[in-house]
């Protein structure tokens, strides 16, 4: 036995020698249908010539397994010849996933890297399992299984099915806070994505645990800390448990708050030229002795950046120096400007307006190539374009010239669909149950022209609105817009109003805050469906008329928002002169003012105080209508009904409104919270209303059929007054107003509701 086996090292180590020996002189490939020889080739790292050893022959298998591209290798080396033998992998045919519901098929492609025609390997199938299972975790799904089959095809191909069992999302059970003394736990909570479940947030995910999300909240809560006061708060540990049956999860994150410190003396360092510190100064967002905030520093370096870059500097360095004094927990802020080179804009490029013309991305842009590079205005530009809405992503990236004192700027936007259908259920308890459906264009054909066409119905109203805007009308600020519309309305008892017209308008600003639009308008009218015992105005009043008028209004605005304003005022005020061609003549007059005031970090409480006023005279003796009389109740005064204030005539069974040519109106109005949960969306409100309506256009009537004695009119401008509380709630199918108004002053004769009901959905 020992001598047989001191033969076969014998015979080995000649085999080492005889491979080493042995120079490679051909290479001949077996089994490969797919992959071409010369392919094959090119994934070892020898070459004919090259001598061959047992060494050399493992490397080879190492590289053609790691391809991924075989199943099984095989090499063997005779008489200088290396023989390749190889089955191949199959290639994928098609990706099939079943039993997926709450992810669909084209969101699971997203996350995966493997695509249909690629070469199968088991490591391919492995990270795409992790990848799948990954993509549930983020939706807190940490119960899915996957299990992948292969379905064999011929021609070595496969179908690749991943069996999908997603479970049910985890929930966070439970959020703990640790160390936090300064702030309590449903403080700290309001700053997290992540929140506990809650039966009520069936419309939304937050309460369903994701890492990433939960990375993110780490962060925020200390941010939230260096903002208010705590300059070396910190986290010292964030734990997410999950519970042994793999259903809910449990975070604890524990805080280290540190001391409460404020801000000490501020000084600036800046030797560029021109530049005076006491200019600077002037840009510190706080003072000394207020509570410390990182916030505030920070909007303090872009203040002084951006008043510095206004004077040509396009690269600056403020560098924020703090020192803390922790004997008398302040903190000593110094700033030290680094000077740059003056630069002028060599270039502006656009990229990534694949449908949007460049003109229209340029007039947004308020510097122009050979300007001095002004940071304000580039920061202005990125928000004008953002405004447009016309794109995803926007961004303005400053990048060095063709010399040290050239910039170049690139604008790189992604665009998003700017086309919506939208359709919408309402409900008032004026107008009862109602349906609206309507498409707007923002950018049409990439031109920014705004074409939009809204056609809404409920019980008592229909309309119909089709317009076009072109927001700079020769490239110019200017807006100009032309609107066609229809109007039916049985609001009113003792009436129906029909009307058809049309109107161009021309807007443009004057200042910052200042604008102004002046418009033409026609418009037929015609009033029908007056009841035989109905008002002698109204009825003297039941035909056609056509209105052509001019008008012009001034605005000026400093809100914050449109949509959801916090801080602001708002004024108007305009003329209105029928009579130019048509049978309608009057001036009309009016005016509106609002100011907005949020109290609050947050600002989750506001106050709100608006009031209008308008008037109509007539031209020529000529009746003022009805149709263009103020009408007052409902929305206008919470409290009454529609048409529930104004002259009223007494002759009649409804005793019916037949309007003012004056009116006035005011509120107060208080949104804040209620304490329900923030995600809620639901606010409480309390309010006072005042107004009136006086003056009937028309004080001469036709006598009743019957030949009777003129109408009783009863009128009178006293103010009436309304208060009450109110729910508004940010729901997930549209904004809910609920009211209920308390006529506090009233007159005899009018009419009055005090619940109000308002809901608006959009789909």
């Amino acid at each position: 036995m020992n001598h047989l086996r001191f033969i076969l090292c014998i015979l080995y180590v000649l085999k080492i020698s005889f491979l080493t020996a042995s120079p490679l002189s051909k290479i001949v490939t077996e089994g490969n249908k797919r992959i071409e020889q010369q392919t094959i080739e090119s994934y070892l790292s020898i070459k004919t010539g090259d001598p061959i050893s047992t060494d050399v022959i493992d490397t080879c298998l190492k590289d053609l397994f790691e391809t991924g591209y075989f199943k099984d290798v095989h090499i063997s080396f005779d008489s200088g010849i290396l023989t390749i033998k190889v089955e191949e992998n199959p290639s994928i045919n098609k990706i099939q996933f079943e039993g997926n519901d709450k992810l669909k098929d084209d969101d699971i492609q997203k996350f995966m890297t493997l695509k249909p025609r690629e070469i199968l390997s088991k490591s391919k199938v492995q990270l795409a399992l992790q990848q799948l299972l990954e993509a549930y975790r983020r939706m807190g799904r940490y119960q899915a299984k996957v299990n992948p089959k292969l379905i064999h095809l011929d021609q070595n191909r496969v179908n690749l099915v991943f069996e999908i069992d997603e479970g049910k999302p985890v929930f966070i059970k439970n959020i703990k806070f640790i160390g936090n003394k300064t702030f309590s736990s449903k403080r700290l909570e309001e700053c997290l994505q992540s929140k506990q479940y809650r039966w009520y947030r069936f419309w939304a995910n937050d309460d369903v645990y994701d890492p990433e999300r939960f990375i993110s909240d780490q962060q925020a809560i200390q941010k939230f800390y260096h903002d208010h006061g705590h300059p070396n708060a910190q986290i010292l540990s964030a734990i997410s448990e999950l519970s042994q049956d793999q259903d809910e999860f449990y975070i604890t994150i524990t805080i280290d708050e540190g001391n409460v410190f404020t801000f000490g003396s501020t000084s600036i360092e800046c030797d560029i030229p021109g530049v005076k510190k006491d200019d600077l100064l002037k840009n510190i967002q706080y003072t000394k002795g207020d509570e410390y905030s990182k916030k505030l520093l920070e909007k303090t370096s872009l203040r002084l950046k951006e008043k510095i870059a206004s004077q040509g500097y396009a690269f600056l360095d403020v560098q924020i120096i703090e020192t803390q004094d922790t004997k008398n927990k302040t903190v000593h802020i110094l700033y030290k400007i680094k000077e740059g080179i003056k630069v002028r804009i060599e270039r502006i490029d656009i990229v990534g307006n694949d449908r949007t013309r460049d003109h229209v991305i340029r007039r947004e842009i308020p510097i122009f190539e050979a300007d001095a590079y002004d940071a304000q205005k580039i920061k202005l530009a990125e928000a004008m374009l953002k405004d447009l809405n016309y794109f995803k992503e926007v961004h303005v990236e400053t990048a060095q010239g063709s010399e040290p004192d050239l910039a170049n700027l690139m604008v790189r936007v992604e665009e998003q669909p700017t086309g919506e259908i939208s359709g919408g259920i309402t409900y008032s308890t004026i107008d009862g149950p109602g349906l609206n459906v309507g498409h707007r264009e923002n950018n049409l054909m990439g031109t920014g022209r705004i074409t939009s066409l809204n056609v809404s119905a409920s019980k008592k109203t229909q309309g119909l609105n089709v317009g076009i805007t072109d927001p700079r009308f020769l490239d110019r600020h200017l807006a100009a817009s032309l609107n066609v519309f229809g109007f039916r309305s049985t609001r009113a008892k003792g009436f129906k109003e029909m009307d058809i017209g049309t109107t161009v308008g021309l807007r443009y600003p004057l200042t910052k805050h200042w604008s102004q639009k002046v418009y033409y308008t026609i418009q037929n009218t015609k009033i029908s469906g007056v009841r035989d015992e109905g008002s002698a105005i109204i009825r003297d009043q039941a035909k056609s008329s056509f209105k052509s008028a001019v008008g012009h209004t001034v605005f000026f605005s400093t809100l914050n928002s449109f949509m959801n304003p916090t801080s602001g005022f708002l004024f108007s005020f305009g003329n209105q002169f029928a009579g130019v061609g048509g049978n309608v003549s009057f001036l009309e007059t009016s005016a509106s003012a609002a100011v907005y005031k949020g109290i609050g970090e947050e600002e989750s409480i506001v106050f709100k105080l608006s009031c209008e006023f308008g008037m109509l005279h007539s031209i020529r003796k000529k009746t003022i209508r009805i149709v263009d009389s103020f009408s007052m109740g409902g929305e206008s005064l919470r409290g009454f009904e529609f048409d529930g204030i104004g002259p009223r005539d007494m002759a009649t069974t409804d005793k019916d409104c037949i309007r003012g040519t004056r009116m006035y109106r005011g509120s107060a109005e208080v949104k804040l919270p209620i304490g329900a949960p923030k995600e809620w969306g639901l606010f409480g409100t309390l309010f006072i209303d005042v107004g009136a309506s006086w003056k009937p256009g028309q004080s001469r009537v036709s006598p009743l059929p019957s030949g009777s004695k003129m109408p009783q009119i009863l009128d009178s401008k006293a103010p009436r007054v309304s208060a009450g509380p109110g729910i508004l709630w940010t729901s997930p199918f549209g904004p809910i107003g609920i009211f209920y108004a308390v006529p506090i002053k009233k007159k005899s004769f009018d009419q009055t509701r005090r619940f109000f009901i308002s809901f608006s959905s959009r789909f």
